[in-house]
C-alpha cells in the first residue's frame, strides 16, 4: 500500500465539512463527536473500501466524546485524518485506535482554551470595535463588514489549522 491513500481533494473536503458543521451536531452526551464521525465517514470509506468492520470500528471511535473550539482546534480533526490514514496504511506503525483517541482527548481542552480566548476575547471585539462605529454612523454596511471580517477570519483560520494538523499529523 502506498504512503498516502487520501488525495488533497479528500482532505480539503473534510476541512470544509468540519468548518460548516462543527457547531451543527452538538448534543449533551458527545458534543462535537457527531461532526467528527460524519466528517470521517467518507475518509473511512476511502481508507477501508472492502472492510466494513474497520469502517464501523473507526466510526465508533469518532463517536466518543469530543469538544474543542472549532477554529484553532481544527488542528485536531486534521491530525485525526492523518493519524487514521497512517493507521490504515500501516497497522503495525505504532499508531492504533487508542493512540488516536488519546491524542484527541489530550488536545481538545487546551486548544479550546486558546481558541476561545483568541476568538471571543480578542478577534470579535476588534472586529466589532471597527464595524460598530460604522453602523453607529448610520452605515448599514457596518453590519455586513462585521459578518465578512468574522466569516473570512473564521474560514481562514479553520482551514489553515485543519490542513496544518493533517500535514503535521
Amino acid at each position: 500500500m502506498a504512503n498516502k491513500v487520501l488525495t488533497q481533494k479528500d482532505v480539503r473536503k473534510a476541512a470544509l465539512y468540519w468548518h460548516a458543521t462543527s457547531h451543527m451536531t452538538y448534543n449533551y452526551q458527545r458534543l462535537q463527536a457527531g461532526c467528527m464521525a460524519s466528517m470521517m465517514g467518507p475518509i473511512f470509506d476511502k481508507l477501508y473500501p472492502d472492510n466494513p468492520e474497520k469502517i464501523k470500528e473507526g466510526l465508533e471511535r469518532e463517536m466518543l466524546y469530543f469538544n474543542t473550539e472549532p477554529r484553532w482546534g481544527a488542528i485536531i480533526p486534521g491530525m485525526t485524518v492523518a493519524l487514521e490514514e497512517a493507521y490504515a496504511v500501516d497497522p503495525d506503525s505504532g499508531i492504533d485506535g487508542n493512540t488516536i483517541t488519546e491524542i484527541k482527548t489530550a488536545l481538545m481542552g487546551p486548544l479550546a482554551g486558546i481558541g476561545d480566548t483568541v476568538w471571543a476575547g480578542l478577534m470579535k471585539p476588534i472586529f466589532l470595535s471597527i464595524t460598530l462605529a460604522w453602523a453607529m454612523d448610520g452605515h448599514v454596511w457596518g453590519a455586513w463588514a462585521y459578518w465578512l471580517l468574522a466569516f473570512d477570519f473564521d474560514l481562514g483560520i479553520t482551514y489553515y489549522m485543519f490542513m496544518r494538523g493533517y500535514k503535521l499529523g
